[in-house]
């Protein structure tokens, strides 16, 4: 189970779009500042170290499509997190337990632990971790659009439109040279390098949901996944709450190597 969590996971953390296009084309109010809003947020997220979080993908377009349910908590500092995982396809469910500490991955299969490292278990973002999502926000163009209002856990929140670029991403000053090789490894092979992006922030200038739909006609083409006449989409949604909430991610003992 653990492998379809990651492949889903791992299409939305780097960039498979659901468009060409950019949020430009997204009603709502143009954002003075544009990228710098949200990349506030972002830091200002980010000092706070850790959170409780909540993320549903859904497969669609295909025979056989799925639905992910994760949730659990996350240190932002260090990039682990401790979730459980339920997978509905086929009529079935099927839940796990999972964590990622130190760049390795690791899923209680059986009532075992079961462990690989985060490159074998991604395949283009070369991570199984949640907060990765919040990192591709670091690609964020100008094009923000304020779009409207809504709510996180009773909080009151902006809701913004923007667009990702994943060559803005990878090419920004300092990024790690595997992350630059990954990212641009996924533009290739996912045929895209923009994405669109809804985000919303609260009014303590924290971000709280991320809001992503793609379009994987193009990877599925590559990796002989969807059948004739098929257009796989996926649609991703993550929501951070509880800032600063007790976390001591640690890897579980006895793990076996996968």
């Amino acid at each position: 189970m653990l492998s379809g969590i990651t492949a889903a996971a791992v299409l939305a953390g780097c960039g498979g779009g659901s468009s060409p296009r950019a949020a430009s084309g997204t009603t709502g109010r143009s954002v003075p500042g544009g990228a710098a809003v949200l990349l506030s947020a972002l830091d200002r997220t980010m000092t706070l170290r850790t959170a409780r979080f909540e993320m549903h993908i859904s497969i669609e377009g295909l025979s056989a499509g799925a639905d992910i349910d994760a949730n659990g908590v996350v240190d932002l500092s260090k990039g682990s997190a401790d979730m459980t995982a339920t997978v509905h396809a086929d009529g079935r469910s099927e839940t796990a337990d999972a964590r990622v500490v130190d760049g390795t991955v690791y899923a209680k299969v059986n009532g075992e632990w079961v462990s690989r490292p985060e490159s074998a278990a991604s395949t283009t973002s070369g991570t199984s971790d949640p907060t990765a999502f919040l990192d591709e926000l670091r690609g964020i163009t100008d094009d923000l659009r304020q779009t409207g209002s809504g709510s996180s856990h009773g909080d009151p929140t902006t809701e913004y439109a923007a667009t990702i670029d994943l060559r803005k991403l990878s090419e920004r000053p300092g990024v790690d040279p595997a992350r630059r090789e990954k990212a641009e490894s996924a533009i290739s092979a996912l045929g895209l390098s923009t994405l669109p992006v809804r985000v919303q922030v609260d009014g303590e200038n924290r971000l709280r949901k991320l809001d992503m739909t793609f379009d994987l006609s193009h990877a599925a083409s590559i990796f002989n996944s969807a059948a004739a006449g098929e257009r796989p989409t996926m649609k991703l949604s993550m929501e951070l709450w509880d800032f600063g909430v007790p976390v001591d991610i640690k890897a579980p003992a006895g793990a076996t190597a996968g």
